[in-house]
C-alpha cells in the first residue's frame, strides 16, 4: 500500500538541498509502506521530475531550459545603386556578447542583405547579455551602425567638364555675335532637360 508522507521540509544550500525523515513506519498492516515526495514550491522556468527508488531515496530534479533570444538586422547600401561597381558580393557581420565576439555570419544579396543570429542565450550568471554587432572592413566604404542596421556609404568618383565657345567671325566684324548662348551637358547621350527646358 502507499502511504502519503505529510511532513514538510525546506531544502536549501545550507543543508545541501537534502533532508532525511527518520522514524518512519516501514510497514503498515503487514505491507511495505511506499513513501513519495512532492515539491510544493513551483519554480518558474523549471520542470520537475521525482525519482522514487527502492532504497528509500527520493530524488527531486529540477531542470531549467535557458531562455534564448535572437538578433536580426540588415545591410543598407548608400552607393547610388552600386554606380561604380564597388559593392562586394558579401560582407561579414560579427555578433558581440558583452563586447566579446561570439559569432560571425556572411550577409549577401540572396537574403536581401538581411541577417539573423538565432538561439542566443539571454542571460549569463543571472545578468542579461548585451548583444551588439560590428562589421569587417568593406573596402572603399565607410560604415555606420545604428542598433543592428549597418549602413555602408560609398561616394562615387567625380569629374568635371569645361566647355569653351570659340568665335570665328573676324572679331564680330558684322556685329552679329550674340551676347550669350546656352549649352547643355549630356550624360551618356541623355539630356537632363525636362519639358524642353534646361535645368
Amino acid at each position: 500500500m502507499e502511504k502519503q508522507q505529510e511532513k514538510t521540509a525546506t531544502l536549501n544550500e545550507s543543508n545541501n538541498w537534502t533532508h532525511t525523515w527518520t522514524g518512519l513506519d516501514e510497514k503498515a498492516k503487514g505491507q511495505q509502506v511506499k513513501y513519495t515526495v512532492e515539491e510544493l514550491t513551483k519554480v518558474k522556468g523549471y520542470t520537475t521530475h521525482v525519482d522514487n527508488n527502492d532504497m528509500g531515496n527520493l530524488i527531486v530534479t529540477n531542470k531549467y531550459t535557458p531562455e534564448t533570444t535572437s538578433i536580426s538586422g540588415e545591410k543598407v547600401w548608400d552607393d547610388k545603386d552600386n554606380q561604380d561597381g564597388k559593392r562586394p558580393e558579401k560582407v561579414s557581420v560579427n555578433l558581440l556578447a558583452n563586447g566579446e565576439k561570439v559569432e560571425t555570419i556572411d550577409v549577401t544579396s540572396e537574403t536581401n542583405w538581411k541577417y539573423e543570429f538565432k538561439d542566443l542565450p539571454k542571460y549569463d550568471e543571472g545578468k542579461k547579455i548585451e548583444y551588439t554587432v560590428t562589421e569587417d572592413h568593406v573596402k572603399d566604404y565607410t560604415t555606420d551602425i545604428n542598433g543592428t542596421t549597418i549602413t555602408n556609404k560609398y561616394t562615387p568618383g567625380e569629374t568635371s567638364a569645361t566647355v569653351t565657345k570659340n568665335w570665328d567671325d573676324n572679331n564680330n566684324q558684322d556685329g552679329k555675335r550674340p551676347t550669350e548662348i546656352k549649352v547643355e551637358l549630356y550624360q551618356d547621350g541623355k539630356s537632363n532637360r525636362k519639358n524642353g527646358n534646361i535645368k
